[in-house]
């Protein structure tokens, strides 16, 4: 599961507004991957991902707004200081550790947990 956090600038709520507007849309991974294939977040690279994937953000809609209040409630309640912040199993890993990081974490989670089981 994602949250949107739009911590680091005006350009992160902008594009997290318009990351809960896409997934109203169905169209969540395609802007994300989209978003992320455009380079650096700036207003520039969020207008082209907008125009490419066809959406319109809510920047006013109060259930967005009630998601990202939300958000950042739990991300202050678990005690994450940036993003991306990935909670596997009963660990959190904070920044962008690689590929290779996280599946080492899932699979010490998924032995955990079946470890676990058989008791």
């Amino acid at each position: 599961m994602f949250r949107e956090l739009p911590i680091l600038s005006a350009e992160s709520e902008l594009a997290a507004k318009a990351s809960l507007s896409a997934a109203q849309s169905g169209k969540y991974y395609a802007f994300h991957d989209a978003l992320f294939a455009a380079g650096p977040l700036s207003s520039a690279s969020l207008n082209k991902t907008v125009d490419q994937i066809g959406i319109v953000p809510k920047l006013t809609d109060p259930a967005i707004a009630q998601e990202l209040e939300k958000n950042v409630a739990i991300a202050r309640k678990l005690g994450f200081s940036g993003t991306p912040t990935f909670v596997v199993g009963d660990r959190v890993i904070s920044g962008a550790v690689g590929y290779d990081t996280l599946r080492q974490a899932v699979a010490e989670a998924r032995k955990a947990r079946t470890a676990g089981q058989k008791d």
